[in-house]
């Protein structure tokens, strides 16, 4: 992050993390979610094998799934 001349913080144009937008609910349209867990293991492993998360609405609770890049281990 760089800081700007009125002392608050901006991210760098480089960093992709900072241009990407994060994942919005499909029913109410919030950013407020979370990833949620998998509901068992059929369902875990369909999800790694085709990299989709599953996520949750902090404000309407709807369960929704996104594809979700995982790290790179290195």
């Amino acid at each position: 992050m760089a800081i700007s001349q009125s002392g608050g913080a901006q991210p760098k144009a480089e960093d992709p993390a900072a241009t990407l937008p994060g994942p919005r609910c499909p029913k109410c349209g919030w950013s407020d979610v979370r990833m949620s867990r998998s509901k068992g293991a059929l369902d875990a492993a369909l999800l790694g094998a085709l990299s989709m998360a599953p996520f949750r609405c902090r404000t309407c609770s709807h369960r929704f799934y996104r594809f979700h890049r995982r790290p790179v281990a290195g």
